[in-house]
C-alpha cells in the first residue's frame, strides 16, 4: 500500500504540521506518527490501531488537534496527560474507551467531542476541570434519567467560556435544565430528545433545539423569556393549537429562525408569527392540521 510506504518514511517529514489520515482502516504504521515532533493537527478518524499506536501520542507535544473518531477503541487507554496542549479533541464513537476522566488535564482545550460513547459518574464531574472550554459535545451518549445533584451543578458553574452544548439523545430528567441555565456563557443548547418536560430562562441562549421532546399542547409559555433567542426547533413534538399569545411572541424580538415541524396548530398561528419581525426562516414541513392523529415517533429530526 503507497500510504504504508509513506509512513515507513515520516522521519524525513520533521517539519510536518498537519496530516489527515483518516479512513484508512486496517492501515499498518500509526506509531511511526511519533516521530513528527511539529505535527499540531492530526485527523486519524475511522482507522483502528493496536496498543503500540495508542502510546506514541505522548511523544507529540505540539498537538492542538486530534481526531481519533469513529475508531472502535473498545476497553483502550488514552494518554491524555502527554496532551497537554490539546485544543480540540474528537473522540466520538469510540464506545467503551477508558481514561475519558483523565480529560480533565487538559486545560487549554477549547473543543470536546465524546458524542456515542458511555462514561460514568466521575467523568461528568471532571468535565468541571477545563477552563477554555468553549464547546461540548456529549450527544448518543445513553445517560438515561441522569440527574444533577447540587455539588455537580456548583462544578459545572466553573465552564464560564462554554458556548455550545449538545446533549441529543439522552433522555436527561428536568434537573439537567436548573444546571444548564446558570452557565453564564452559553449561547447554543441542543437537548432534542431528551423527554423534557419544562423549560428555564436561559436569558442569554440564543439557539435552542427542542425537538422530539415529546411537548404536548402548546408551547411551554416560558419560552418568552429567551428573549436573546436567535433560532429555536420544537420539531417533530405534538404541539397543538395557537404558537403563542400575540403579546407574548412579540418579546422574541431577536428570532430569526424558526422550526415547528410535525407539529400541528390552528390558524392563529399566522398571527403570532406576524408578531416577529426579523424572522427570515419557517419550517412548518409536514404540518398536521388539528383533528388529525400524528405518525409515530422514529428518527425524525
Amino acid at each position: 500500500m503507497v500510504i504504508t510506504s509513506i509512513l515507513n518514511k515520516f522521519a524525513a517529514l520533521e517539519n510536518l504540521e498537519i496530516l489527515d489520515l483518516s479512513a484508512n482502516d486496517g492501515m499498518k504504521g500509526f506509531d511511526q506518527v511519533s516521530l513528527l515532533k511539529k505535527l499540531e493537527i492530526l485527523n486519524l478518524g475511522l482507522n483502528r490501531f493496536n496498543e503500540s499506536f495508542i502510546s506514541s501520542l505522548s511523544a507529540l507535544p505540539m498537538l492542538k488537534f486530534l481526531d481519533l473518531s469513529n475508531n472502535w477503541l473498545v476497553g483502550r487507554s488514552f494518554p491524555i496527560e502527554a496532551l497537554e496542549n490539546l485544543e480540540i479533541l474528537d473522540l466520538s464513537a469510540n464506545d467503551g474507551m477508558k481514561g475519558f476522566d483523565q480529560v480533565s488535564l487538559l486545560k487549554k482545550l477549547e473543543i470536546l467531542n465524546l458524542g456515542l460513547n458511555r462514561f460514568n459518574e466521575s467523568f461528568i464531574s471532571s468535565l468541571s476541570a477545563l477552563p477554555m472550554l468553549k464547546s461540548l459535545d456529549l450527544s448518543n451518549n445513553w445517560l438515561v434519567g441522569r440527574s444533577f445533584p447540587i455539588e455537580e451543578c456548583t462544578r459545572l458553574l466553573r465552564l464560564k467560556k462554554l458556548k455550545l452544548i449538545h446533549l441529543r439523545w439522552n433522555n436527561f430528567n428536568e434537573s439537567i435544565i436548573s444546571c444548564l441555565s446558570a452557565l453564564p456563557s452559553l449561547k447554543t443548547l441542543d437537548l432534542s430528545h431528551n423527554d423534557l418536560g419544562a423549560l428555564a430562562s436561559f436569558h442569554h441562549l440564543e439557539v435552542l433545539d427542542l425537538s422530539e421532546n415529546y411537548f404536548v399542547g402548546s408551547i411551554p409559555s416560558t419560552i418568552q423569556e429567551l428573549s436573546s433567542l436567535k433560532a429555536v426547533s420544537f420539531a417533530n413534538n405534538y404541539l397543538n393549537g395557537s404558537l403563542l399569545g400575540f403579546d407574548q411572541v412579540s418579546l422574541l424580538k431577536k428570532l430569526e429562525i424558526l422550526n415547528l415541524k410535525l407539529n400541528s396548530f390552528n390558524e392563529s398561528l399566522i398571527t403570532s408569527l406576524s408578531a416577529l419581525p426579523k424572522l427570515k426562516s419557517l419550517d412548518l414541513s409536514e404540518y398536521y392540521p388539528l383533528g388529525r392523529s400524528f405518525p409515530a415517533k422514529g428518527g425524525n429530526d
